[in-house]
Protein backbone atom coordinates (compact mmCIF):
# COMPACT_ATOMS: atom_id res chain seq x y z
CA UNK A 1 0.00 0.00 0.00
CA UNK A 2 0.85 3.08 -0.68
CA UNK A 3 2.17 5.55 2.09
CA UNK A 4 -0.33 7.82 3.78
CA UNK A 5 -2.90 4.88 2.22
CA UNK A 6 -6.06 3.96 3.90
CA UNK A 7 -5.76 1.01 6.27
CA UNK A 8 -9.57 0.68 6.94
CA UNK A 9 -10.92 0.10 3.29
CA UNK A 10 -11.35 -2.99 1.62
CA UNK A 11 -8.94 -2.10 -1.18
CA UNK A 12 -5.74 -1.75 -0.41
CA UNK A 13 -5.30 2.37 -2.16
CA UNK A 14 -3.57 5.41 -1.54
CA UNK A 15 -5.29 8.74 -0.56
CA UNK A 16 -4.54 9.79 -5.16
CA UNK A 17 -7.41 7.25 -5.34
CA UNK A 18 -10.51 9.27 -6.46
CA UNK A 19 -13.38 8.68 -3.86
CA UNK A 20 -15.62 7.22 -6.41
CA UNK A 21 -13.80 4.39 -6.88
CA UNK A 22 -13.40 3.30 -3.34
CA UNK A 23 -16.89 1.78 -2.92
CA UNK A 24 -16.65 -2.07 -2.56
CA UNK A 25 -18.48 -2.69 -5.84
CA UNK A 26 -15.97 -0.67 -7.57
CA UNK A 27 -13.27 -2.76 -5.45
CA UNK A 28 -14.97 -6.32 -6.57
CA UNK A 29 -15.59 -5.49 -10.06
CA UNK A 30 -11.57 -4.46 -10.46
CA UNK A 31 -9.33 -7.75 -10.87
CA UNK A 32 -5.84 -7.53 -8.47
CA UNK A 33 -3.57 -9.07 -11.20
CA UNK A 34 -0.03 -10.78 -10.39
CA UNK A 35 2.35 -11.03 -12.92
CA UNK A 36 3.09 -14.66 -13.79
CA UNK A 37 7.21 -15.22 -15.23
CA UNK A 38 4.84 -17.76 -18.15
CA UNK A 39 2.48 -18.66 -19.55
CA UNK A 40 3.18 -22.48 -18.07
CA UNK A 41 3.00 -20.90 -14.18
CA UNK A 42 -0.63 -19.60 -15.06
CA UNK A 43 -1.31 -22.76 -16.42
CA UNK A 44 0.10 -24.11 -13.74
CA UNK A 45 -1.99 -22.59 -11.12
CA UNK A 46 -5.36 -23.34 -12.84
CA UNK A 47 -4.60 -26.81 -13.04
CA UNK A 48 -2.90 -27.65 -9.89
CA UNK A 49 -4.62 -25.18 -7.52
CA UNK A 50 -7.85 -23.90 -8.94
CA UNK A 51 -9.31 -26.98 -10.43
CA UNK A 52 -7.99 -29.61 -7.59
CA UNK A 53 -9.54 -26.88 -5.21
CA UNK A 54 -12.90 -26.89 -7.17
CA UNK A 55 -12.51 -22.66 -7.76
CA UNK A 56 -14.60 -22.18 -10.20
CA UNK A 57 -12.82 -19.31 -13.23
CA UNK A 58 -14.54 -16.83 -14.91
CA UNK A 59 -14.16 -16.51 -18.42
CA UNK A 60 -13.90 -20.10 -19.27
CA UNK A 61 -10.05 -20.50 -17.47
CA UNK A 62 -6.51 -19.66 -18.86
CA UNK A 63 -6.76 -18.06 -22.11
CA UNK A 64 -4.82 -15.33 -24.40
CA UNK A 65 -6.75 -12.11 -24.38
CA UNK A 66 -5.83 -10.63 -28.02
CA UNK A 67 -7.71 -7.15 -27.32
CA UNK A 68 -4.80 -6.63 -24.63
CA UNK A 69 -1.03 -6.68 -24.90
CA UNK A 70 0.74 -9.35 -27.15
CA UNK A 71 0.48 -12.23 -26.03
CA UNK A 72 -1.44 -11.45 -22.87
CA UNK A 73 -2.47 -14.15 -21.54
CA UNK A 74 -4.33 -15.26 -17.66
CA UNK A 75 -6.50 -16.66 -15.66
CA UNK A 76 -9.24 -14.99 -13.65
CA UNK A 77 -10.82 -15.70 -10.61
CA UNK A 78 -12.52 -14.88 -7.41
CA UNK A 79 -11.12 -14.75 -3.99
CA UNK A 80 -13.91 -16.26 -0.93
CA UNK A 81 -14.75 -12.40 -0.84
CA UNK A 82 -15.62 -11.93 -4.34
CA UNK A 83 -12.45 -9.92 -5.12
CA UNK A 84 -11.55 -10.68 -8.74
CA UNK A 85 -8.06 -11.92 -8.83
CA UNK A 86 -6.06 -12.64 -12.08
CA UNK A 87 -2.94 -14.16 -12.78
CA UNK A 88 -1.68 -12.86 -15.91
CA UNK A 89 1.78 -13.14 -18.50
CA UNK A 90 2.62 -10.87 -20.51
CA UNK A 91 5.81 -11.63 -22.67
CA UNK A 92 8.56 -9.57 -22.24
CA UNK A 93 6.68 -7.72 -19.36
CA UNK A 94 9.35 -9.04 -16.22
Amino acid sequence: MAEGGNQNHPCPVSQEVPPRWLSSETCRSQPHAFRAPSREAVDELYRNYLLPKKIPTLYRGPKEWKDYDLGYYAVYFEDPDRIKLELVYVPGDL
